[in-house]
Parts: structure tokens; sequence; C-alpha cells
């Protein structure tokens, strides 16, 4: 869950802030959200104990037609993709490194 805060600095329009809950978010994520959206944003992450706690997004361009609830809950559901594939990872990256293995596999041979 993240919960917005747009404009968190006064006079400074186009920043929006989302804190993040850290006890659902794992900081390879939340990197990783803020990675995506870096082509169009400033993405910053600040840290509270070594754990993400606050990502502000700051346009690279004067906004035209995003309104700040659509970029962060593009950013929510992304950080909710993310998670997903992170634990899945996790539970199942050894059958997918078990599948790489045996088709990259030297072909045994029969002599006819």
């Amino acid at each position: 869950m993240i919960n917005a805060i747009s404009d968190p600095e006064p006079g400074c329009i186009g920043r929006d802030s989302a804190n993040i809950d850290v006890s659902i978010y794992s900081r390879e994520v939340v990197v990783a959200v803020a990675g995506r959206f870096t082509d169009d944003y400033y993405m910053s992450i600040q840290d509270v104990n070594g754990q993400p706690a606050t990502l502000s997004v700051k346009h690279k361009t004067t906004p035209m037609g995003d309104s700040s609830a659509d970029i962060l809950g593009l950013i929510e559901n992304a950080l909710i993709e993310q998670q997903l594939r992170f634990d899945l990872n996790k539970r199942f990256g050894y059958l997918r490194d078990q599948i790489v293995v045996k088709a990259f596999a030297p072909i045994k041979r029969t002599s006819p």
C-alpha cells in the first residue's frame, strides 16, 4: 500500500510523493519500479533505517493530462506486479534454473 502526497513542497509543481509500506514491498522491488519510470519522471527514494519509505516523483516536462492520481496509481500497480514477480522468483526460481540447465545441456548421441 502507498499513501500519496501531492506537491509535498510548496511551489513545486509537478512533484508527487508516495509513502511506501516497507512491510509489503521489498527494497529491490521499489528500486526496480522507480527504474521503470525514469524515462518520463525524476525518481527519488528516501530511506528510513535502510528501507525505502518515500518515493518522490517529479515530471521531467510540464505535466499534460497525467494527474497525480494517475501516475501514483501506475506506480502502485507496478509495485504490486514487481513484488509478485519477486516473490514468485524467490519461491520457484530454482525450477526456471533447472529448465535452463536441461535446455542447454549437451545432447547425448547414441550410435546407430
